[in-house]
């Protein structure tokens, strides 16, 4: 357990952070008290805790640019790797790497887009594709059900944490769930 500033180290820390937010054209700032609720900072150090620095949050409010993917969905001239076409129809625009899934976690230079899957045949982290103008890739997330690539009529299991190279017409089975590879731009 880290221990909270209080006292007169809290009051020199708060104004401080005060200073800077004055500067910055910000409202006076406040800080959670004893109970919890905020107070405003004028508040003495007997009546308030500081709960942590003033600065720990400050790279959390820093503009974050955002990966390959998403900033390449931002201009119109963005070229398209691959396009998906979902088995309810949806259709979806992949610019890069992209992971698919259930609920699937954040990776750096990578979107993640969260798949409705009823069954719960899909894995939370399930396949990822990417590519760029030369070519697509997908790869399965070491998936429970595992995902099956399917090319000219044959069926190909696709071996975990191996990118397996995708071309216009290709077919994904991914548990319950069925997509169609189409040509980018």
């Amino acid at each position: 357990m880290s221990v909270r500033p209080t006292g007169p180290v809290a009051d020199l820390a708060w104004l401080f952070h005060d200073a800077r937010a004055a500067a910055a054209g910000a409202r006076p700032a406040t800080r959670p008290s004893l109970a919890g609720a905020a107070t405003p900072a004028s508040t003495s150090a007997r009546e308030a805790t500081v709960v942590g620095h003033p600065d720990d949050d400050v790279e959390a409010t820093h503009p974050a640019a955002p990966p390959p993917a998403q900033r390449a969905a931002l201009y119109p001239e963005a070229p398209v790797v691959v396009v998906l076409t979902w088995d309810d129809g949806a259709r979806m625009a992949v610019y890069g790497r992209t992971r698919y899934g259930r609920n699937p976690a954040p990776a750096p230079g990578a979107v993640a887009i969260a798949v409705r899957d009823e069954t719960l045949s899909l894995s939370k982290e399930h396949f990822e594709i990417g590519g760029d103008t030369a070519g697509a890739w997908v790869t399965d997330l070491h998936s429970t059900n595992g995902t099956v690539l399917v090319r000219d009529g044959h069926r190909i299991p696709l071996t975990p944490g191996l990118p397996t190279t995708l071309r216009p017409g290709d077919g994904l089975e991914l548990g319950d769930r069925r997509l169609t590879v189409g040509a980018g731009r």
